[in-house]
């Protein structure tokens, strides 16, 4: 069924994304593993910052969430969602297991598709450059 088949469409624990991109595994606390995320995304979100806000009147990339959970990027503003970009991470007795998603499939991203590809590979070069083992890494374009 491809990428976003029926056995991909929802993130862990209620689905804050319907299309998995990438699973991975690091050596790394989850704290640690979330500042490593921000550090792979950091320069196309808005605010570079880790400061966790919410959509305003003009459109930006934002933090809606940060945390040992995982990291969440939004694009849009108080009207509409361009995209959403989610990490979920989860503590392992090896360090911590994460899974990335887009809330879209990325060909129907109409708005700023290249920030979705820059920060996919911008996450997944940090990953491998703090020695994570990448799993599965495809955006799908």
């Amino acid at each position: 069924m491809g990428i976003f088949g029926r056995s991909r469409n929802a993130a862990p624990g209620g689905g804050r994304a319907t299309g998995e991109i990438g699973s991975f595994l690091s050596p790394h606390s989850p704290d640690d593993t979330a500042r490593i995320v921000h550090a792979g995304l950091a320069d196309q979100l808005s605010i570079e910052s880790a400061e966790v806000t919410g959509p305003g009147l003009l459109e930006s990339i934002y933090l809606s969430r940060f945390d040992s959970s995982g990291v969440t990027v939004v694009a849009g503003n108080s009207v509409d969602t361009y995209f959403s970009f989610a990490v979920d991470l989860t503590a392992t007795s090896g360090g911590t297991e994460g899974r990335a998603y887009l809330d879209r499939p990325a060909r129907s991203v109409k708005r700023w598709m290249g920030n979705t590809i820059k920060i996919s590979s911008g996450v997944q070069m940090t990953l491998e450059g703090a020695g994570v083992r990448i799993v599965r890494w495809d955006v799908g374009f």
